[in-house]
């Protein structure tokens, strides 16, 4: 699902397995439109939480799940 201003706010991925696999992903935005939180419910559930510098570049990924592989850091190289 989309929002007025074209963000995407919702997704659903039904697997239609039978096994209650389906997952929901919620979307949430700072005032600037950046995303803040994305948060996954099957069976258990995830967020990740995305953090910006002072530029709007995107600095961290974390999860609300310890050892995911999809949180991480990123670096950002300086001009000359």
């Amino acid at each position: 699902m989309w929002r007025s201003n074209g963000s995407l706010y919702q997704r659903i991925d039904g697997r239609d397995t039978g096994l209650g696999d389906d997952f929901t992903d919620m979307f949430h935005y700072d005032n600037l439109e950046r995303l803040k939180d994305q948060t996954t419910t099957v069976g258990a559930s995830r967020t990740l939480n995305f953090s910006y510098d002072l530029y709007g570049d995107l600095t961290s990924k974390t999860s609300t799940v310890a050892g995911d592989l999809n949180a991480t850091s990123f670096a950002y190289g300086t001009s000359s």
